[in-house]
């Protein structure tokens, strides 16, 4: 029974939910990406399967150069239902991480990764940040 207590008290409303992707988004922008993962982790502890989070996740791994983090969470992404855009840019990032097309821990194509990545499910425009 304690353990359902536990659990019900662990449930994030939408809108912090939101907050916590538009905060991670923006610290995605202004080149701050461990502090992206600390508040995507803190997410995934109470919206595990949430697909925008794991997306922003694996660009925030390509982004500090952690290969393997990013790797495993693209293919998790992968295997869930995604548009085509949101399926390309994931492959794209699988191809970066896989042939270490980086530099200073950032893709080659970070432009068209980027936006595909960090802003499909959200519908946040890179021009409002």
């Amino acid at each position: 029974m304690r353990t359902e207590v536990v659990v019900d008290t662990l449930a994030l409303e939408e809108a912090h939910i939101s907050w916590l992707l538009i905060a991670a988004h923006t610290y995605l922008q202004q080149n701050m990406p461990e502090q992206a993962v600390t508040l995507l982790r803190f997410l995934r502890l109470f919206d595990r399967d949430n697909q925008q989070c794991l997306k922003m996740l694996a660009y925030a791994y390509v982004r500090l150069g952690r290969v393997q983090q990013s790797a495993e969470l693209i293919e998790e992404v992968l295997r869930l239902p995604l548009s085509p855009e949101e399926r390309t840019a994931m492959s794209l990032m699988r191809r970066c991480v896989a042939n270490g097309n980086s530099q200073e821990g950032r893709p080659v194509s970070q432009d068209s990764v980027e936006q595909l990545a960090l802003t499909p499910t959200l519908g946040i425009d890179q021009h409002d940040s």
